[in-house]
């Protein structure tokens, strides 16, 4: 867990310093607001990239018609925006509280990053990360 909680606080950062610096693309200028598909897909895609790690799973749930998106990696919840709700922290890396619980799932599977039009965009944003907080690339 405290590999995984490292991991998470670094692109946290590098997501901040990266918006602050204006270099996320458009649609992920006001992170963590309305990021939470794309991070946990380039989080997810990075953990699933690792030799002999755990698969982590993206969980896309719905609460009184708002949708957000997290992972769950060793049944542990990950979630890199949060704070986008009142009273949640910037990063959870823990159980599944009430809180998350308080969600329905709609769709669980496999992280993975998929292709879209801001794809190119969005592995330049995985690549600043991997290479501003030096963790190490599998890919």
């Amino acid at each position: 867990m405290i590999e995984l909680l490292k991991i998470a606080h670094a692109f946290r950062a590098s997501l901040e310093a990266q918006r602050d610096l204006g270099l996320l693309p458009q649609h992920m200028s006001n992170f963590p607001r309305a990021c939470c598909g794309v991070t946990s897909e380039l989080l997810g895609h990075y953990l699933n990239s690792k030799p002999s790690g755990s698969e982590a799973e993206s969980v896309s749930a719905l609460r009184d018609g708002t949708p957000h998106i997290w992972l769950v990696v060793d049944s542990l919840v990950v979630d890199l925006t949060a704070d986008q709700f009142p009273g949640r922290p910037a990063v959870y890396v823990g159980p599944w509280d009430d809180w998350y619980r308080s969600w329905e799932v709609d769709l669980r599977g496999k992280a993975q990053h998929c292709t879209t039009p801001t794809s190119y965009d969005e592995q330049a944003v995985l690549a600043r990360i991997i290479e501003q907080t030096g963790l190490p690339s599998f890919d």
